[in-house]
């Protein structure tokens, strides 16, 4: 699938890193000296660019305002060589006090955004301030299909809490969501979980075989993996998830909270000598 091989390194807000990476050129440079394959930058929370007046804007020139500078964001890594992408909060309308044109809405933004950046991620979780749980039978269908009308081309990666303990997954009805997507990227976030990274990522793989009809087909698996690993971790699970479940790429989330040593990690994944 392209657009989603290699490292891809998750950004939540600009804001929120030192003041040598809170620019595109900047992450331009991280990327290409630490061989990533891509950057995501988050476009909305809800039907809100994040670099408008939200609860908690990204106020860096950078964040995302408009579908022209995603755009404008895109055309710059392409010329550098540099995989680029947006990741979106889907919200429900219940939250909101609204009616189910919210949806509409959200399906609209993100086919422009999608269209105009090739890759976009939709972070789906069961949990306050995202998608939630249990919406009514066929709300996320809506938003998805609304939004596959509008962008029939680009790259689409589901990122949801995969986890099937405590319901978390089936929680978000995937029948609704897996279809429309290229690529199931779970949150494997093992050092949330407190628990080792081979049985969170086995874990996981094992529920996209198990739900891997209800997507279209062609779909592939990508995990994301937390970036506050211990180093060695991080590569053993970039490893395991090569070699053993056959994965050609992944992402970590997030660049915020991404431990130093583990960009020369990034860079050994990609056959590149580690630096001294």
């Amino acid at each position: 699938m392209p657009g989603i091989d290699g490292t891809w390194i998750q950004i939540h807000q600009l804001n929120s890193l030192p003041d040598d990476r809170d620019s595109l050129s900047e992450l331009i440079n991280l990327v290409k000296e630490f061989r990533f394959g891509g950057l995501l930058l988050k476009a909305f929370d809800g039907d809100a660019f994040m670099g408008s007046e939200i609860a908690h804007p990204d106020t860096r020139p950078d964040a995302i305002r408009s579908i022209a500078q995603i755009a404008n964001q895109k055309a710059r890594c392409d010329a550098a060589g540099v995989g680029y992408g947006v990741w979106v909060n889907p919200r429900h309308p219940d939250d909101f006090g609204l009616d189910l044109d919210f949806l509409d809405l959200q399906a609209r933004l993100y086919a422009q955004a999608a269209n105009a950046a090739g890759v976009i991620v939709f972070d789906s979780e069961d949990g306050a301030g995202f998608w939630g749980g249990n919406r009514p039978v066929g709300h996320a269908r809506r938003l998805m299909e609304g939004f596959r009308i509008q962008s029939r081309d680009s790259t689409t990666v589901w990122q949801p809490d995969g986890r099937r303990t405590g319901q978390h997954l089936q929680r978000l009805r995937p029948e609704e969501w897996a279809f429309h997507m290229n690529v199931y990227a779970p949150q494997a976030y093992w050092t949330d979980f407190q628990r080792p990274f081979d049985d969170v990522l086995r874990e996981q793989f094992e529920t996209f075989e198990a739900i891997k009809g209800l997507f279209a087909p062609g779909a592939v698996w990508r995990p994301t993996i937390p970036g506050a690993s211990q180093p060695g971790d991080l590569l053993d699970g970039m490893t395991l998830a090569a070699e053993e479940q056959q994965a050609s790429g992944c992402i970590i989330f997030q660049l915020s909270s991404m431990r130093d040593a583990n960009f020369d990690i990034v860079r050994q994944a990609a056959g590149v000598p580690q630096l001294v």
